[in-house]
């Protein structure tokens, strides 16, 4: 990635390291690009200082990691180049803190920065994600509140960090509104106005389940049918079952119970 410089900020009650991120974060990927960062100090040191640069088992250093300032080249940035380290297991997107130690030329206790590495993952996780869906309450009616109970799970025993949920309004239906609750271990929005629409966090053998409200039209005729679709993509996983990664159903529009009919398909 490019650098592009945004101002120091020097810290205030003593020397310190000061950070220049490049494009304000640094973000690696696995197997792909890696991004710099650079270095220096605040003021002019005494003698040689020594910052060395300190990371995890998820980051390499590809440039030095021990960088010298002198009392000639202290404020001059140094850069420090770093890649995820490209291993097999599913992780999804997560994080590493990069420290740095300084001695030398009165740098001893100055403060440095810590960098929070954000690491796209390569390797995907098999999952199994299934979506099912009921109506509540039938027959519906003109004018008629409906509610569906849509049920979100992760079949597999492999985590599903970002799967992103979606499901539309009915055809002649409005105003819209839901309810989530998710197992231990899974998480989703609490609630929410108009369609669902957002990522979904499974881990593996839970789920999510939502309770979606809306109003059929008053101007609907009987035996109108109202179709309802909710999906869910794995995103960050490989889902080979796509056959039940969606549910849908068609509900005709009652009271007259012969052109009622509720299916799931």
């Amino acid at each position: 990635m490019g650098l592009s410089l945004v101002a120091n900020t020097v810290v205030a009650g003593g020397p310190a390291v000061l950070l220049t991120e490049s494009f304000g974060s640094t973000i690696v990927e696995e197997g792909g690009n890696g991004d710099t960062y650079t270095l220096a100090l605040s003021n002019q040191p005494t003698g040689n200082v020594t910052v060395t640069v300190l990371v995890g088992s998820n980051i390499q250093v590809v440039s030095a990691s021990v960088l010298t300032f002198t009392t000639s080249n202290w404020n001059t940035p140094q850069t420090v180049s770093l890649n995820a380290v490209d291993d097999t297991l599913p992780e999804g997107t997560h994080f590493e803190l990069v420290n740095h130690s300084v001695s030398g030329g009165g740098f001893g206790g100055a403060t440095t920065p810590i960098v929070q590495v954000t690491i796209f993952d390569n390797d995907r996780a098999i999952t199994d994600l299934a979506v099912t869906m009921q109506l509540v309450n039938n027959p519906i009616g003109p004018g008629q509140r409906i509610s569906y109970l849509v049920d979100v799970t992760n079949l597999s025993a492999e985590n599903a960090l970002v799967p992103f949920f979606a499901m539309g309004t009915p055809n002649d239906t409005d105003d819209m509104s839901w309810v989530c609750v998710a197992d231990p271990g899974a998480s989703c929005p609490m609630s929410g106005q108009g369609p669902p629409l957002h990522t979904i966090s499974l881990a593996g053998g839970t789920g999510v389940s939502y309770l979606v409200d809306v109003t059929v039209s008053p101007l609907v005729t009987e035996g109108a049918p109202i179709n309802a679709v909710a999906s869910v993509e794995a995103n960050d996983s490989t889902d080979p079952e796509l056959s039940n990664n969606s549910a849908s159903r068609t509900d005709l529009v009652g009271p007259d119970s012969l052109f009622r009919n509720g299916f799931e398909l």
